[in-house]
């Protein structure tokens, strides 16, 4: 007896041999996606990188001597 597979979604997966070859253009959209993709990526990192302000995370440090001052109060 054979089992069945599934994708993790849960859907079945068909062994009958039926899958269809990869085609140029699905190539080339994948391709597409991909690079969009990463042009997404870089941009939102150099945004980042040119709009950065380093006043806005002081609050974190603060927290954080007062967190290391605490044991000493008790």
């Amino acid at each position: 007896m054979e089992h069945a597979k599934f994708e993790p979604f849960g859907e079945s997966i068909e062994l009958d041999g039926k899958v269809q070859p990869e085609t140029a253009s699905s190539k080339w959209l994948m391709r597409i996606g991909a690079g969009v993709f990463w042009a997404l990526a870089l941009t939102i990192i150099v945004a980042r990188g040119v709009y950065f302000e380093p006043g806005i995370f002081d609050g974190f440090g603060q927290a954080l001597a007062f967190l290391q001052k605490l044991p000493a109060v008790f």
